[in-house]
């Protein structure tokens, strides 16, 4: 019975990308508005984050591996900043496309052990369309206090090229929240 279920599950995701076709041609430049929840069913809004400096990490299965290791790299590198308790990192799972009657055991999959690594869980796919997210890729989301978007990096595995210039987008961005507090 396992082995027919397994073999089922996986002939099911061998066909969502024929169900996660996009037909949207517009590229979002703000924060859309959302209500979603997480792996714990807790609620987040678009207004969750208040005026922080907000950095996504949205993928689809095949770019969630890559996911963790540029977060690492980003808070580890940043910890030490002047302002870093002003960034909200957000990390945003691509689930567009799992047939309805799968929900419950995909969402099984995520993890349940920390409390504190939660992930939200975007069964429209809403984020992916919106800033048009490259499949099998970490699609890194960075956002002002004002909730504009003020860049998108498609990364996968750990770049020394890429990882300095997502961090002086972040720094110029806490570079000018503190000089407004100061101000």
């Amino acid at each position: 019975m396992t082995r027919q279920f397994t073999l089922i599950f996986t002939i099911l995701l061998g066909f969502l990308p024929l169900f996660s076709q996009s037909n949207s041609d517009s590229s979002a430049t703000a924060l859309i508005e959302f209500e979603m929840k997480d792996q714990f069913n807790r609620e987040y809004t678009h207004e969750s984050w208040g005026d922080s400096i907000i950095v996504v990490f949205g993928s689809d299965r095949d770019g969630s591996e890559f996911n963790r290791i540029w977060g690492e790299a980003i808070q580890d590198s940043l910890k030490n900043e002047p302002g870093f308790d002003k960034v909200r990192y957000v990390a945003v799972a691509d689930l567009r496309g799992v047939p309805f009657f799968l929900k419950g055991l995909v969402k099984g999959f995520f993890p349940k052990e920390n409390r504190k690594m939660w992930i939200l869980l975007d069964w429209k796919g809403r984020f992916a369309e919106a800033y048009h997210f490259v499949k099998g890729k970490s699609n890194i989301l960075i956002f002002n206090r004002q909730q504009q978007l003020m860049r998108h990096f498609a990364v996968t595995e750990m770049n020394p090229e890429q990882l300095p210039e997502i961090l002086a987008t972040l720094q110029s961005q806490l570079k000018e929240e503190i000089s407004k507090d100061k101000g």
